[in-house]
């Protein structure tokens, strides 16, 4: 689980993003207003951009596992395999076609269809496409308006937070006399996701040619790659001292201190910086 999600603030999204869905296939007659508050939570996000690419694999897989169960009804094969073919096919050529987001959605088509028909396969895949629409187009919205008038808020918290994950695992490699080197492998998932969501941000807002807020968001994409070569350069010293079977010497423990104040308050480390470890502060302060 991402360690930088508000989960208030994102369980105040998706609430919104459902009841918007079922609204909208409500008032336009649709009776399958399950799957439209279904996709509508599957598809909040911190950033409209990252909203619109979910709500595109799951209309596409959508579409990909409705396909495939209409032409396993149409064949007529018996129920049990039936199933099991159009959910197996269904997810393959989802995550073959590259819309692996939309997978599920895929596979809860193909069983909506079997399980579920509504007169004629076209005609149930007709409302399940529409429902999953709308709940699509819900969240998107939701996580427009929402982004817009937060962007500044939303990342400055998860820049602060994941600063100080790096600071913490500095400390904690400090503090352990043989440090292991899988204890910052999580990291890589967090600044990835973290760097990955600024770099749609950086995109939508040059659509939305708002130059004050691509440079601030620019900025945090900044230190977001900073953080991520810290994390990249403290491994390698990691791995360094593990092949060379010793512990960390103490002035490479008070650096690795002093470095994690340095990302917290901002105040720079006087202190010696052995050679074992230039490399993790260039990566900090370049």
């Amino acid at each position: 689980m991402n360690s930088l999600v508000d989960y208030r603030f994102l369980a105040g999204k998706a609430a919104a993003s459902a009841v918007l869905g079922w609204a909208g296939v409500t008032l336009l007659g649709n009776p399958d207003a399950v799957s439209a508050a279904f996709v509508a939570v599957i598809c909040t996000s911190p950033i409209m951009l990252s909203g619109l690419k979910r709500a595109r694999d799951q209309v596409l897989g959508s579409l990909i596992g409705g396909a495939v169960a209409a032409l396993f009804a149409w064949i007529g094969l018996p129920f049990p395999l039936e199933l099991a073919l159009g959910v197996g096919l269904a997810v393959y050529l989802t995550m073959r076609l590259g819309f692996g987001a939309g997978f599920q959605v895929a596979a809860f088509t193909a069983i909506y269809l079997l399980l579920i028909p509504r007169g004629t396969p076209a005609h149930t895949l007709l409302i399940r496409l529409s429902s999953v629409a709308v709940g699509g187009t819900a969240a998107v919205a939701v996580n427009g308006l929402v982004s817009l008038a937060m962007y500044v808020r939303i990342f400055q918290r998860k820049e602060r937070l994941a600063t100080g994950l790096v600071a913490a695992q500095l400390r904690a490699i400090v503090a352990t006399p043989e440090p292991p080197a899988d204890g910052i492998e999580d990291l890589f998932v967090t600044l990835g996701a973290l760097q990955s969501e600024l770099a749609d941000a950086v995109k939508e807002l040059a659509w939305r040619k708002n130059p004050r807020l691509s440079y601030q968001v620019g900025r945090m994409a900044n230190t977001a790659r900073r953080l991520m070569n810290v994390a990249h350069q403290t491994r390698n010293s990691l791995l360094q001292v593990r092949d060379e079977c010793r512990s960390w010497a103490a002035e490479e423990r008070d650096a690795l201190d002093g470095l994690a104040h340095e990302l917290q308050s901002g105040d720079s480390y006087a202190g010696p910086i052995p050679l074992s470890l230039q490399k993790v502060f260039a990566a900090a302060r370049r």
